[in-house]
């Protein structure tokens, strides 16, 4: 019988990442779920493990080296092997002007968004080097790293939050080659406008910038992603021994463009 295979998902409380940690455990994955918020998390484990899967928590603010060093030494240390990660924390400010953007709000979501993905990228990596490679594929790991339709083209009133999932997308290609000949495997989903009740999207609406009606025309497909949508991606990519280096849109047609 295979070992059960562990995934470690860094943002898993709400939204994309926690319907991703739901449908790899359904699948049999044995998941870790991370985040800052440990009632979230601890409810997303109950959801997990009440419908048969595997799940623990473990807390992690990716704005803190060392809660990062921390998490994925616990990670090390208590689990026989990391076969996947999803990198998914991330957040986005409101929309602005660039002129008026505080510093402040860019100084958030590059800790959040770049530098944190890059801190937990060094740990995973780091694990996943003293990993045996395993199947005919000799992959060792495989990490997902969350990007944005914003890291493919231009947003305006959105500069700062695009140009950090910019920066995904180069982190998740060099990388991709750097490690690529010892089995590691770095890949990038890039989603559109998804319907996942992040806190920037609920205040526009609400706030007039525009409905969801508008919102679901930008798509050529006329209509809003959902978390499902890009949960399925990272699943694909998780199972795919032939991709690296690559970003998949999830997008409903707007990079198409």
């Amino acid at each position: 019988m295979a070992e059960q295979r562990t995934c470690l998902i860094i943002g898993a409380t709400t939204g994309i990442g926690k319907e991703t940690a739901e449908r790899l455990a359904k699948k049999g994955w044995n998941v870790i779920v991370t985040g800052r918020n440990e009632k979230k998390g601890n409810e997303v484990v109950a959801t997990i493990s009440q419908a048969g899967g595997s799940a623990s928590f473990h807390a992690v603010d990716v704005t803190s080296h060392q809660s990062v060093i921390a998490l994925h030494a616990y990670v090390a240390e208590t689990h026989a092997r990391l076969d996947a990660v999803v990198n998914n924390a991330g957040m986005s400010s409101t929309f602005q002007a660039f002129h008026d953007t505080p510093t402040e709000d860019m100084d958030l979501m590059y800790n959040i968004n770049q530098r944190g993905t890059f801190w937990c990228m060094q740990e995973q990596i780091k694990i996943m080097l003293k990993q045996q490679k395993l199947g005919d594929a000799g992959k060792k790991g495989t990490i997902v790293n969350m990007a944005s339709m914003s890291g493919l083209i231009g947003v305006p009133y959105a500069a700062p939050y695009s140009s950090t999932k910019h920066a995904i997308i180069g982190l998740t290609k060099s990388t991709a080659l750097e490690y690529a000949h010892e089995g590691i495997h770095i890949s990038a989903v890039a989603p559109g406008v998804i319907d996942s009740g992040m806190p920037v999207l609920e205040e526009s609406y609400n706030g007039g910038a525009y409905t969801r009606e508008q919102a679901a025309a930008m798509h050529p497909l006329n209509r809003l992603g959902t978390c499902a949508d890009v949960a399925k991606a990272v699943d694909f990519l998780l199972e795919n021994d032939f991709i690296t280096g690559g970003v998949i849109s999830v997008d409903g047609g707007i990079t198409a463009r």
